[in-house]
Formats: C-alpha cells, sequence, structure tokens
C-alpha cells in the first residue's frame, strides 16, 4: 500500500508543487485509509509522542509464554491521542529478544500477547525505529570505570559490571513525569523532562550516576530545568526516584548536588550513589509553594504554609546537635542556629 501511494503521489503532482495535505488526501485515495488522524499528530501539529511501558505480567502456557502488558502514552506541546501500532521489544535475559507491534488509541491500556520465550524485560522501542518524545542509549555494561549515556545527559562511573555483565537502557523523556508525590509542602517536579533506567543487571552490579541539569535561560546553553529557578536558587535543588508506574515519588537516598561556578548559575551535575532501576526526577523546594518538611518522620514544620511564625518539631534524639536555618523569599538568612541538645520544638 505505501509505495502504491506513493507512486500515486508522483502520478498526480508530477512536475508541481505540494503540501502535506496534498499528500494526506491522495495517500487517503489510494489506500482506502483516512490518513487524518497520522497527519496531524506527526506533521500538521505540533509536539512528539511519548510511550511507555508501565507494568507486564507473565502466563505459563502451553508451548509458550503469554504476557500481558500495560501501556502508556502522552505528549510533548500537544493533547493529542495517538492511534497507531508502537514497538514493545521483550527481553529474557539469556539473548533472546523480540519486537511486537501493538496497536495503540487511548492514554492507558492494556493488550495480551504470546511468545516463545519468558521475559524478564519489556521497553518501548528497543530498536528505537520512532521519532518520540525521548532521547535513549543502551550499553552493553562489561568492565568497570566510566559508562557515558550518549545524549541523555547521564553517565555512570562503575564498580562493578555484574557477574556476566549487565544491559542497561538510559532514556532522557521529554514529558512530565507522573505528578505523585509522598509529602507536602513545596516540593516543584521539573515538568520538562525525567529520566528512566532500564536494564537486565548482573548479580552484585553496583554504579554510581552523574545527571547533568541545564537551568539557564539560553537554549544554546541548555535549558531543560530553567522552570525550577524561578524562585530558588540550586541549593535547594533535589533528586527524587521511584521504582516505576504504581509508585510515588522519593528523595533519593545518596546524592550530591554539584554546582558550577556558584548555585545561580543553573548549571551542574547531581551525583546519584548506587544508582537503581526505575525513574528520577530534578525538583527543587520551592519558597512560593510553603515550607518543606523533610521525608523523614522525625522532623515536622508547622504551620505551612506560613507567614510570620512557625514551630518545628525535633523528634529523634539522633538528630543532634541539629543547625536550623530559615531563608527570606531573596535567599537571605534570617535565622541560624545550632540546637545542641534536645528540644521537642523551637
Amino acid at each position: 500500500l505505501f509505495f502504491h501511494a506513493c507512486q500515486a503521489y508522483q502520478d498526480s503532482l508530477e512536475y508541481g508543487n505540494a503540501t502535506s495535505q496534498n499528500m494526506r488526501d491522495i495517500f487517503t485515495a489510494a489506500t482506502g485509509l483516512d490518513m487524518s488522524g497520522f497527519f496531524n499528530g506527526w506533521i500538521l501539529e505540533p509536539g512528539w509522542a511519548h510511550f511507555s511501558v508501565d507494568s507486564f505480567e507473565v502466563t505459563s502456557i502451553p508451548s509458550a509464554f503469554e504476557v500481558e502488558v500495560y501501556l502508556r502514552q502522552r505528549s510533548r506541546a500537544n493533547q493529542h491521542i495517538y492511534e497507531m501500532n508502537v514497538p514493545v521489544t521483550f527481553y529474557d535475559g539469556n539473548g533472546n529478544d523480540t519486537t511486537l507491534w501493538i496497536p495503540m488509541n487511548q492514554e492507558t491500556q492494556s493488550s495480551t500477547i504470546q511468545i516463545m520465550f519468558e521475559p524478564v524485560l519489556a521497553m518501548i522501542d528497543g530498536d528505537e525505529q520512532l521519532a518520540d518524545a525521548m532521547a535513549t542509549y543502551t550499553r552493553e555494561v562489561t568492565e568497570d570505570g566510566l559508562t557515558n549515556f550518549l545524549y541523555t545527559n547521564v553517565k555512570f562511573e562503575v564498580d562493578n559490571p555484574g557477574q556476566g555483565g549487565s544491559f542497561v537502557r538510559v532514556s532522557d523523556n521529554f514529558v512530565a513525569p507522573h505528578p505523585n508525590y509522598s509529602t507536602t509542602g513545596g516540593i516543584l517536579l521539573n515538568d520538562y523532562h525525567f529520566w528512566t533506567v532500564e536494564g537486565i543487571l548482573g548479580e552484585g552490579f553496583a554504579a554510581n550516576a552523574t545527571f547533568k541539569y541545564y537551568g539557564t535561560t539560553s537554549t544554546a546553553t541548555g535549558s531543560m530545568d530553567n522552570n525550577l529557578f524561578v524562585n530558588s536558587d540550586e541549593d535547594s535543588l533535589i533528586m527524587l526516584y521511584r521504582p516505576g508506574a504504581g509508585h510515588n515519588w522519593q528523595e533519593v537516598d545518596g546524592y550530591t548536588v554539584i554546582t558550577g561556578s556558584n548555585i545561580t548559575n543553573a548549571r551542574g551535575d547531581v551525583n546519584v550513589e548506587s544508582v537503581k532501576l526505575g525513574e528520577y526526577v530534578l525538583a527543587i523546594y520551592d519558597a512560593a509553594l510553603g515550607v518543606r518538611n523533610d521525608k523523614s518522620n522525625s522532623i515536622s514544620v508547622y504551620p505551612n504554609p506560613a507567614s510570620n511564625a512557625i514551630t518545628i518539631d525535633l523528634e529523634a534524639e539522633s538528630l543532634y546537635p541539629a543547625k536550623i536555618e530559615i531563608l527570606d523569599m531573596t535567599g537571605r538568612t534570617v535565622i541560624r542556629k545550632v540546637i545542641s541538645r534536645p528540644n521537642k520544638s523551637i
């Protein structure tokens, strides 16, 4: 059908000028398929599609495996719901993989397919055939040292590649992350992009990951994170993690924000100790949204938000000695105090 439509397009407009609408109409007539949805979503409207695998379930059946895969689509710069076949690649960890094209026409949906091996990993577009809203790079990690995931602004410092090596894909997703967050008050997630780390890790795999951030307003030097620094500087930057869909975001255990020449140039790195499979997103404590409560239950701040006075409860003796610093909206320190012995409240 495709080559027949191409021939019809050439025959109809030979030696003449053409528009995208001409191609849509000629392809529709030549194939008998309404091409309006495809042309609207991919050519005539701004933006890009984004597809992901939320989860999958495997059932053993005679001579095969039945897989129910749950898919999600989002979009960047439009509200379009794409109707198309989406490539999903399945891996078994023993060198076998297969890519199946699964029809999708909703924001979220599930499909049941059969494959000949038991998959342990399923991810969108393992062969990188889609022009979608994500940049991905896949590596076979077989030795210690620096592993750079091109196009994603991520690199690993590998301490142990794992027994038999590891298969890792890092993706920079240019859509907003799911907004779930398990604490309240003052946390703004980056709504421009988030990262996913997928793969099959060999036993004993260990690596630190460095995620680069660009928060300038210049598109030449990078502007993907500039929405985070409207009301706050880089000293308020945090990294969040979740294992996958269905989980709330949590602040990463063990990470360091490495700023550039100062805390206001909005460029630097976040180094995450012991990177794990899952999703990562930059967020910031935004003073305009309220007071941030610590993720542990041993510190509470109220009222939240506050205007003239707040109470800080410190319930765990392990927190002492404690340094408390309170800044105003301009970043000026208004209170700095060291508490050397347990007090219930301050």
